[in-house]
């Protein structure tokens, strides 16, 4: 729950006690509606399809 509301890992490894990233991450398990959540904000062709359709928006208002 915790990684979900966003708290990093390491701090969550440390709460825990845990030497390795590795013994934490055992524990650890992802939802896939996060995982799309995830990737839908922060994977690098969303920033460029953003971009392309504010350019494209603001062309637009420029021909008007």
């Amino acid at each position: 729950m915790l990684l979900q509301e966003g708290v990093d890992i390491k701090f969550i490894q440390d709460f825990l006690g845990h030497s390795s990233i590795a013994t934490t991450q055992i524990y650890l398990h992802t939802s896939e509606g996060k995982k799309r959540e995830i990737m839908s904000k922060f994977h690098p062709r969303e920033k460029i399809f953003s971009a392309d359709s504010r350019a494209h928006h603001d062309s637009n208002i420029h021909q008007k």
